[in-house]
């Protein structure tokens, strides 16, 4: 076989071990470390979220409940991850190997626009039935101030 380029053997599910894990290994015990990387192959890989069950982890890791949530103690203690949304867990950027998309909230610049929008914007129809019309029959005509 000649050198090249490496291939999966099995395409799906693969998970990219990097910098971030290598981080996780040197200050996680060998119980939270396996939690993390369950919770890695397990995480939306936008977001970096896991849902969390104590009872199923355990089950998988053949221990208790206690030892598995104690496992999330600590990876929450050494800011691995930290709590979500009900009974889900977010694995921290330092320690994500993924880029999570930036999701702007809305400024009073947007809140503006939309409310002038609102105010100012009145659709009708320009005659007949909407089945009957065709797209470009729609008229949005502007009442008061344009939008800026």
């Amino acid at each position: 076989m000649t050198p090249g380029r490496f291939r999966l053997k099995h395409r799906s599910g693969w998970f990219a071990a990097g910098e971030e894990v290598m981080q996780a290994l040197e200050i996680l015990s060998a119980e939270a470390f396996r939690l993390y990387l369950y919770l890695c192959l397990h995480a939306e890989r936008q977001t970096g979220r896991a849902i969390w069950d104590p009872e199923g982890a355990a089950r998988l890791f053949h221990c208790g409940s206690e030892e598995a949530s104690a496992a999330l103690a600590e990876l929450c203690q050494r800011q691995v991850c930290a709590p979500s949304e009900a009974a889900a867990v977010e694995i921290k950027d330092r320690f994500w190997p993924y880029e999570k998309p930036v999701l702007a909230e809305p400024g009073p610049d947007l809140a503006g626009y939309l409310e002038r929008a609102r105010t100012c914007c009145v659709v009708r129809l320009a005659c007949g039935p909407v089945s009957a019309l065709p797209m470009n029959s729609w008229q949005l005509t502007f009442i008061g101030a344009e939008l800026r």
